[in-house]
């Protein structure tokens, strides 16, 4: 296993990491991640993945559920990458096709409300230099840090529940916010007084991967605005289903990976240490906004609607013959 003084980073920036390697903190997977890691009862799980070619279905995570059972603090470790909450697959041998269709239900059509969302954004700069810019924005205590400015900026959402920010152990690191999502459920909603009393109605789950990108936009803005820094996020990230680091896994690099800046080869492994973590249990104090609205999802649906009985160019031209043309 590597340690923060393999980085090519300042040793400022490399106690920086094994300060926080110390702390350990991890209430996003205890208290969010954990509780709905695997219920097949409930048709819910949180993907977690080996590594970056892993598929999407459950079936990863039932492999770690078989090797460790209930010790989901071995699991968390074993698995590098995870995504938002998604509904069970469905496995279907005739549409398996080697290297193009694994046979399971698509990502996309398993969307589901979990309770939350976590938006997140990297920074992929060209060197470690990247690197310790974005460790600088998390250095010293997390009410004093330039992040703060973020935290502070989302803080007057009712749903915002905070931050966790994990090293990729590239020259990146993956800025994750978390959303509290129960308040478009009326079913998730009771168990909340918040989220009962902010309930406008169900968003159905066709609708939550654009409105999950739609935020994220927004909220991209707002990093980029509070932090004063022009920098450009990963926009693969925009999707409710990208693969993204997970806090405390063990990254592995594989053969055919991009060249690391610290010298890394294939088969080191990397701890994905939480930098910083600023969670909440509720709603921010003094907060009276809330991000993500039933509303907002109307929205959504009827552009959709419009877009789905607009024509489209082709079938005008053919309708219209020749005059389309003049």
């Amino acid at each position: 296993m590597k340690k923060p003084s393999d980085l090519a980073i300042s040793p400022k920036h490399q106690r920086q990491i094994e300060r926080a390697s110390e702390r350990h903190l991890n209430r996003m997977f205890t208290e969010f991640i954990s509780p709905i890691l695997y219920l097949p009862k409930d048709d819910l799980h949180v993907p977690h993945f080996y590594h970056k070619m892993g598929n999407f279905s459950q079936s990863a995570l039932e492999e770690l559920k078989q090797e460790f059972g209930d010790d989901n603090d071995s699991i968390q470790k074993e698995a590098e990458l995870f995504s938002n909450p998604l509904r069970f697959a469905q496995y279907d041998p005739s549409k398996k096709k080697r290297g193009v269709a694994s046979g399971y239900t698509p990502p996309g059509q398993r969307i589901t409300n979990g309770g939350w969302m976590v938006f997140t954004f990297e920074h992929d700069g060209p060197d470690a230099a990247s690197l310790e810019m974005q460790l600088d924005w998390f250095a010293g205590k997390r009410d004093m840090c330039d992040f703060n400015k973020v935290h502070t900026a989302l803080s007057r959402y009712q749903d915002y529940r905070g931050y966790f920010t994990v090293f990729s152990g590239n020259k990146s690191l993956h800025i994750h916010l978390v959303f509290d999502t129960r308040h478009l459920s009326k079913e998730l909603a009771k168990k909340s007084a918040w989220a009962n009393a902010t309930w406008q109605g169900d968003v159905p789950d066709q609708v939550l991967h654009e409105l999950y990108r739609s935020t994220w936009v927004h909220l991209a803005t707002t990093v980029q605005r509070s932090l004063g820094v022009p920098i450009k996020f990963d926009e693969r990230l925009s999707s409710y289903i990208q693969k993204r680091r997970s806090p405390w896994g063990t990254r592995m690099f594989l053969d055919g990976e991009k060249p690391n800046v610290h010298g890394f080869r294939p088969g080191d492994f990397i701890e994905q240490t939480v930098i910083q973590e600023h969670m909440l249990s509720r709603a921010p104090t003094g907060s009276t906004n809330t991000l993500m609205l039933a509303e907002s999802a109307k929205a959504i649906m009827e552009v959709e609607r419009h877009s789905q009985s607009r024509p489209s160019k082709r079938a005008v031209s053919l309708k219209g013959g020749g005059c389309t043309h003049q």
